[in-house]
């Protein structure tokens, strides 16, 4: 993964596109649209972000979301935010909306005086990273993100140590 960071003077244009502010009614309309999304779905959406966030979407022909995000951590006493679930319907891609979607979120963070604002992007995934450059996001970082296991302990507990 890359942490990218976005300098505190960073301005952004117009949006160009109309984006619906979403709520927790959209949480079906969302969650359905990450399913169909492809290898580089959002992993981390939850439904109580979209209450204590920031969300937007584009809407598609049929009443659904053509492209959706919003952020995963808003705390704006903290002056802080990270972007995330940042996605488009494979049948859309192309036409500007996550880059639309991404500049309303920063418009009103920055509206808000939040001066910290991240997000995490997958390493391989070159075409977000390079709109995310676009918008004037920085690498900040490289990590790993994966499932780790606990190993069963070997050591012994103080009663088995005293024993022996």
């Amino acid at each position: 993964m890359v942490r990218m960071s976005l300098g505190p003077n960073v301005a952004l244009g117009p949006v160009g596109h109309r984006l619906l502010h979403l709520g927790p009614s959209d949480v079906p309309a969302i969650e359905s649209l990450i399913a169909q999304s492809g290898s580089f779905a959002p992993d981390g959406f939850a439904s109580y972000q979209v209450a204590d966030g920031l969300f937007f979407g584009i809407a598609d022909d049929c009443g659904g979301l053509a492209a959706v995000g919003g952020t995963h951590i808003l705390n704006t006493e903290e002056g802080v935010a990270a972007i995330g679930n940042v996605c488009t319907h494979p049948d859309f891609r192309g036409r500007g909306y996550a880059k639309a979607i991404t500049t309303e979120i920063v418009s009103q963070l920055r509206s808000a005086g939040v001066p910290v604002i991240v997000l995490n992007v997958i390493h391989e995934n070159r075409t977000a990273r390079r709109l995310y450059e676009s918008l004037g996001f920085v690498e900040h970082c490289s990590f790993v993100e994966g499932i780790v296991a606990r190993r069963r302990s070997t050591f012994l507990c103080r009663s088995e140590y005293s024993r022996r």
